[in-house]
């Protein structure tokens, strides 16, 4: 056998592990390395998925103070002061990064997020090689959103978009058309073997047989819509329905840009929970570490976005590889189609959705035949071996092959 080092890919995830976009990668990574791709992936201290990577034999370098910058729709000024106060640090970064480098022998990077596709581009300079960025959001339409998408445009040499609108959105913003673009869609991972475990200790929900348990994995910010549940709930007890209980397993997304300090959102809406006496009906068990355990537990996924044309994202491909009904809000029926697999409402009733959720407690020969509708969706749009020779493509046709 030979022992030369396998030519590497450097992911950088300047996320904290928790969301989406860090599982996703986590997965794409597993893949990529049976398929003889050496990932290699910068995290943030305190990222719950090293001990995964560990696990796996996934090479990763923890690196605090990444460099990220995402605009949003307040305080953009300072958020990207704030990045540009951790680009002091430029020097202490690229002896890092360098470090990995030419330990690895990298030959492409791998920005996971627009969030931190800025410094993605300074470290591809660093290293003279490709960069790849990963799309994952729709961002909200402002001016430094579009100054961001037309940068990511002019640098990198592939952009890889999760899902059809999210490309169309990036579109839009840069105003390029899609020919003139380096664009891809590659929907992400799951398998098999994202089920729940029984080899781990699992954190259980108080679940009732009796009941419809509907779990939420949405963190609690305005944009997410997790508040609209306590409408629902109260649009239930309206109609005199009972035996529904809903998990709204997530964490505060929202803090003040300037202090640190938490946003009063989600103490607002514990609040309501509390006043409108549904705290028999409405529980919070935290983040989950397994979603997919979580998952396992309950009967239907709710998930009430208010951003448009959404549902997509990691809940919803997990919800569904445990072939789970979904009950959402949103314009696009890629994932989700309303009536196959789940609800889809263009806009929010809580009568409506509270409609839906009767028709799943009373009708298991519904939640079933949904249920099994997202499995037969989940290997269609989410097989990894498929998508995992979509991502090896745009990396061969950079000059990046695995036997480089």
């Amino acid at each position: 056998m030979s022992d030369r080092i396998k030519p590497a890919i450097l992911f950088l995830d300047g996320d904290s592990g928790r969301g989406g976009a860090s599982r996703s990668l986590s997965f794409m990574a597993q893949e990529l390395k049976k398929n003889g791709f050496d990932p290699v992936i910068i995290v943030q201290p305190a990222n719950p998925l090293i001990e995964t990577y560990r696990e796996l034999g996934i090479q990763f370098t923890v690196v605090p103070g990444l460099p990220t910058f995402r605009p949003a729709q307040r305080k953009i000024w300072f958020a990207f002061l704030r990045f540009l106060w951790r680009m002091r640090k430029a020097r202490g970064l690229r002896k890092t990064i360098l470090a990995v480098a030419s330990k690895h022998q990298v030959i492409a990077v791998h920005a996971n997020h627009e969030n931190i596709s800025l410094f993605g581009m300074v470290v591809a300079k660093w290293l003279a090689v490709p960069l790849i960025c990963h799309i994952r959001t729709q961002l909200v339409p402002t001016s430094w959103a579009r100054w961001l998408y037309r940068k990511i445009s002019a640098k990198a040499d592939a952009i890889v978009c999760i899902a059809d609108p999210v490309q169309s959105h990036f579109e839009a913003l840069t105003g390029i058309a899609a020919e003139s673009l380096p664009l891809h869609i590659v929907h992400n991972f799951a398998s098999g073997r994202e089920r729940a475990n029984s080899d781990v200790e699992v954190a259980r929900l108080d679940t009732r047989e009796d009941a419809l348990n509907i779990i939420s994995l949405s963190n609690f910010s305005p944009n997410r819509g997790v508040d609209q549940v306590v409408d629902v709930a109260l649009s239930l007890k309206k109609m005199g329905q009972k035996n529904f209980l809903f998990f709204l397993c997530g964490k505060p997304a929202n803090t003040k840009v300037g202090s640190g300090r938490q946003d009063p959102y989600y103490e607002n809406f514990r609040q309501r929970v509390h006043d409108c006496q549904l705290e028999d009906m409405i529980q919070f068990p935290g983040y989950v570490t397994r979603p997919i355990d979580a998952l396992a537990q309950c009967d239907v996924l709710i998930r009430l976005t208010r951003l448009m044309p959404a549902p997509w994202g990691r809940d919803i491909i997990e919800a569904m590889l445990s072939g789970l009904p979904i009950v959402t809000l949103g314009e696009y029926e890629g994932f989700v189609s309303n009536g196959v697999n789940g609800f889809v409402e263009r806009s929010f009733s809580a009568d409506t959705i509270a409609s839906h959720l009767v028709a799943l407690r009373d009708q298991p020969e519904l939640r079933q035949r949904m249920g099994e509708a997202s499995l037969e969706r989940v290997n269609l749009l989410f097989n990894p071996e498929t998508n995992c020779a979509k991502v090896a493509a745009i990396y061969t046709a950079l000059g990046c092959d695995k036997s480089s």
